[in-house]
């Protein structure tokens, strides 16, 4: 469905129409796409399935259009569940840049995001770059101190009452967990290793890193996961195995990593996920994460290793153990 949203113009005077194309909307197909060829393969994925109808259940993605004579100049992509979403694929043509193309767009792509009573927005840029000013203007800020990667929430005391919730359930991930799932990366908090295959330390963007997760559980039987869910949507917890690439993949790469409200349930995630025995799987985990070493040693890992003050977190040395099963 395309949906005109205004008529205005550029500061060059030119005329600008601005909509928004929510898929699948096959007419668009062969205007959007081209339009974002330069986006890397994962991505390119996403653009497929998304126009492919019936391909993606639940997920909400919305390409918010400039146009110029009928032709695309400008977009802004989000990808929603619930009022949760990922801002990413802002880009103007070169040669019609600084003419407030990317402003005037967004402008109508967050009064329409608040219109329909969303609530929560992440993005990565580049820090203090010209588009992070752009952002600030529109009330993101950044997720942690000298960070590229940001949020805009609808109220102040959304995260609070988000992950607020004690019922949980496990469950497999799916299109619709693309958003939320940034919104638990978002969170502070220990541990600061939280996934070693995603290279995730600390409040960190996993945009562009789930999607390509997701994409391998559908290719690869190697990578499997589960989700910890509370009842207010939210992914409290992740448990994800794939090859370590580090290795030629003969090895398995095993994160599990939790909000720090709901650790408790570190071993009930990890046992509802299917682990070979006939494979070698590694984890890594800082030296204080207690929950973590408890639902491994559970599992039948054993500790292999400790490397000493593998990093500083906080202004202290931290020390990173790691656990392995199999032959």
């Amino acid at each position: 469905m395309y949906t005109p949203l205004k008529s205005t113009r550029l500061t060059t005077g030119e005329p600008l129409e601005i909509g928004v194309v929510l898929t699948p909307e096959a007419s668009f197909r062969s205007r959007v796409v081209p339009f974002l060829g330069h986006k890397p393969g994962n991505f390119q994925w996403h653009f497929e399935c998304a126009f492919e109808p019936g391909r993606i259940a639940d997920l909400e993605t919305r390409f918010y259009l400039g146009l110029l004579d009928e032709t695309p100049i400008c977009n802004i992509m989000t990808v929603e569940y619930d009022g949760i979403g990922i801002l990413g694929h802002v880009y103007t043509r070169p040669e019609q840049r600084r003419k407030s193309a990317c402003r005037l767009v967004m402008t109508e792509q967050m009064t329409d995001f608040g219109m329909r009573n969303g609530r929560y927005l992440t993005l990565g840029t580049w820090f203090q770059s010209h588009p992070y000013w752009i952002y600030h203007d529109f009330g993101f800020r950044s997720i942690s101190p000298d960070s590229g990667f940001m949020y805009y929430q609808a109220s102040d005391t959304f995260e609070t009452d988000y992950f607020n919730s004690a019922e949980v359930k496990i469950v497999k991930p799916t299109w619709k967990d693309w958003p939320t799932m940034n919104v638990l990366c978002a969170q502070g908090g220990a541990p600061y290793l939280r996934s070693i295959a995603f290279e995730l330390f600390g409040q960190k963007n996993f945009e562009g890193g789930f999607l390509t997760f997701l994409k391998g559980i559908e290719e690869d039987p190697n990578r499997d996961a589960r989700i910890l869910k509370s009842t207010t949507g939210a992914i409290v917890g992740y448990v994800m195995i794939q090859p370590d690439r580090r290795w030629s993949e003969q090895t398995l790469l095993l994160d599990l990593y939790l909000h720090p409200k709901h650790t408790s349930h570190a071993p009930a995630l990890l046992q509802s996920l299917p682990l070979p025995e006939n494979r070698k799987i590694q984890s890594f985990t800082e030296n204080d994460t207690d929950w973590k070493t408890g639902a491994l040693l559970g599992e039948g890992f054993e500790h292999e290793a400790t490397f000493q003050n593998q990093f500083e977190y906080e202004g202290r040395p931290v020390d990173v153990e790691i656990y392995d099963r199999g032959p």
